[in-house]
């Protein structure tokens, strides 16, 4: 079991995966902590044109490593055609649930548009005329 795991972790395909996201994560990460340098010594549109060619650079390695490396790899999927281990239902099923429920956190109250106000005190009140 030991020797599998560690020759899984050492497998091409999960060089390719961890790869690619490390990749992205450490590109975003980056240029965001060094907006403001990049952006004093390349401009604004320099600056979102390197995020951009950036950011597109590394999601395209995301994409061809799960396309051309990664589909139909161990330890990734199980047998083509055959159901999946009840434990991976189990797992899917509770990592849907706590998405749905973060996600249900993020949306705005639901308001009606329209605020009452009432009238100022003065206004109900009539003046009293001393003639």
């Amino acid at each position: 079991m030991i020797t599998s795991l560690k020759s899984a972790i050492a497998s091409a395909p999960m060089r390719w995966a961890v790869g690619g996201w490390s990749l992205f994560i450490a590109e975003n990460w980056i240029l965001s902590e060094n907006r403001t340098f990049i952006i004093q010594e390349l401009g604004d549109d320099g600056y979102h044109y390197l995020y951009g060619f950036l950011s597109t650079a590394a999601v395209g390695s995301i994409i061809y490593g799960y396309r051309y490396k990664i589909r139909g790899a161990g330890p990734f999927a199980w047998p083509a055609g055959a159901a999946a281990p009840p434990a991976v239902r189990v797992a899917s099923f509770a990592v849907q649930a706590l998405a749905l429920g973060m996600a249900s956190q993020s949306f705005p109250k639901l308001q009606i548009p329209v605020h009452l106000a009432s009238e100022p005190s003065e206004s109900r009140q009539s003046a009293a005329v001393v003639g």
